[in-house]
């Protein structure tokens, strides 16, 4: 048996592979889709990006992709409000749950301060580092 390697495969195999996976979850567990992608962003007068966070809803959970604040933004309370707009927007959908995941050498402490408990960890990912999977129940 003979396996091809493809090295930055594009976007149709990488689609055909994830819809078959969810075809197949979907006989398992309904509403394994994507039910909802979501962003929060905030601009700066100049209409410039200073601020974002992107997530989704699947499988009954907010998971938080992603988020980011400029570094001349930090401490201005701008990813507090990203995150709970997030959430708030979760909850408006009927859901009551979220989780993430952060390395050491990045919010781990600002996501357990806005009460999420870590439920498991990743030594040595990225090497050197930590990777922390968080959860938030209720949101």
């Amino acid at each position: 048996m003979t396996f091809q390697l493809i090295e930055e495969p594009n976007q149709d195999i990488t689609n055909s592979i994830f819809d078959k996976l969810e075809s197949y979850n979907e006989g398992l567990a309904p509403t394994t889709k994507v039910e909802k992608n979501l962003a929060v962003v905030k601009y700066n007068d100049n209409h410039e990006l200073i601020a974002g966070c992107y997530g989704r809803i699947s499988w009954g959970y907010l998971y938080v992709d992603c988020l980011w604040v400029d570094d001349k933004h930090r401490g201005e309370k701008l990813g507090e409000g990203l995150l709970t707009a997030m959430e708030q927007a979760a909850i408006g959908f009927g859901y009551h749950k979220a989780y993430l995941w952060t390395t050491s050498f990045q919010a781990l402490d600002f996501y357990t301060r806005l009460g999420y408990q870590e439920f498991g960890e990743l030594p040595d990912r990225p090497p050197g580092h930590t990777t922390y999977f968080l959860k938030k129940d209720p949101l």
